[in-house]
């Protein structure tokens, strides 16, 4: 499938600050990671940016030799060409997704066996109990995978490199975090604030600038 590149019709997040254009500016009294969009970074131009939102059951399931293909139709595509990929309900598994700036799954949904790489932002938003497993996730502008105050199962995948930037961000929450390999990050796992009851374990980490950074 290929998504029109800062090309949209028909915009879903119309909130004053996805709309906003050009470059964010630093602005001493802004929170510079606010909302996801940091100082020096393209805003999200939803008018021009296109958006997935799914709100009924995603079925996306490719297979090992035929995977499904969501990119920009770009010939040169870059990391802002396309914003969200959204699903409520539902799996995504066995898809190369490219060129995007976040997917977003909701509770009890299934990422697999994916390969998610050139990211604006986030590889997998996971602020949910969603499952993402045995995927490959690769040079995002942020972390590969973040958690605010959520509770997702975070097993067998192969994290990196993304040598500027996070494996995975924990804010608080109750994740489990087990059998990822995470390799060639600035940071292996950051903790913004304290989970509550998490499961980390088995993780191995190969020539990350620094592992864990944990300062609580």
């Amino acid at each position: 499938m290929l998504v029109a590149a800062n090309q949209d019709s028909a915009n879903l997040f119309t909130d004053p600050f996805d709309m906003q254009q050009g470059i964010r500016p630093e602005n001493p009294d802004e929170d510079p990671y606010y909302r996801g969009v940091h100082f020096g970074e393209p805003f999200r131009d939803e008018g021009n940016h296109i958006s997935i939102r799914i709100q009924g059951t995603l079925h996306a399931v490719g297979t090992p030799e035929q995977m499904i293909t969501i990119t920009s139709d770009s010939p040169t595509p870059g990391i802002y060409d396309w914003n969200h990929f959204e699903f409520n309900h539902g799996i995504l598994s066995y898809a190369v997704v490219e060129y995007y700036r976040v997917i977003g799954p909701g509770d009890g949904t299934e990422v697999s066996h994916n390969i998610l790489r050139h990211i604006g932002e986030c590889g997998v938003g996971a602020n949910s109990s969603v499952v993402v497993e045995y995927n490959t996730v690769s040079y995002a502008g942020h972390e590969l995978i973040d958690m605010h105050n959520s509770s997702p199962t975070i097993r067998n995948n192969y994290l990196g490199p993304n040598p500027d930037h996070v494996g995975i961000v924990i804010d608080g929450g109750s994740p489990e975090i087990v059998n990822n390999t995470i390799e060639g990050c600035h940071l292996g796992i950051l903790f913004i604030s304290p989970p509550d009851t998490p499961i980390i374990e088995n993780n191995t980490f190969i020539d990350n600038n620094k592992d864990i950074e944990n300062p609580y």
